[in-house]
């Protein structure tokens, strides 16, 4: 069982490709201290990475992950942009050859990795190693993470109960 091997390990270190991977939930619901780049060690990274097929001409090109230039996608206003006033506007997150440390850092800010409990966050490979080293700071990772997840479940359990105990009389239960 994939879940049953990862749980042997001290801690993971996590490294997404996009700020919206879904395996992050999965790997922070089970406990185990996940270190991540920080958002500006992160945001260097993307930007520096080239995409080994590279563009039509043979040079290299900066990754885009899920944020593909390729991608067909659906403009939400006049003229490609927001019905509201954005300040972000000019972040449209494709094409990162374009602004691309700007809007990788606007766009993974948002992301889970940055703003949930017991996740580290790392510099580089020195305040990584340093980290690992820390058996206290993993332990509490560890507890931050799982107090988290157990709010959050009460909280997901709260709220299904309000909203559908009121139904059991429709649903003939």
């Amino acid at each position: 069982n994939q879940v049953r091997d990862l749980m042997r390990y001290r801690a993971l270190i996590y490294i997404p490709e996009h700020p919206y991977k879904n395996l992050f939930s999965d790997l922070y619901m089970t406990g185990i201290p996940i270190a991540t780049p920080s958002l500006t060690f992160f945001t260097r990274m993307v930007v520096l990475l080239k995409h080994r097929e590279g563009n039509p001409d043979g040079s290299p090109r900066t990754y885009d992950g899920y944020f593909d230039r390729r991608i067909s996608r659906t403009r939400l206003g006049p003229g490609g942009s927001w019905p509201f006033d954005d300040p972000h506007d000019d972040l449209e997150p494709f094409d990162l050859d374009v602004n691309g440390e700007e809007k990788v850092r606007h766009w993974c800010s948002l992301a889970d990795y940055f703003h949930w409990p017991g996740v580290l966050n790392f510099g580089g490979v020195a305040e990584l190693v340093n980290l690992l080293a820390q058996t206290d700071i993993l332990e509490e990772t560890r507890q931050a993470a799982r107090s988290y997840v157990r709010a959050k479940h009460r909280d997901t359990i709260g709220t299904l109960r309000s909203k559908l105990l009121p139904l059991r009389p429709y649903l003939g239960i």
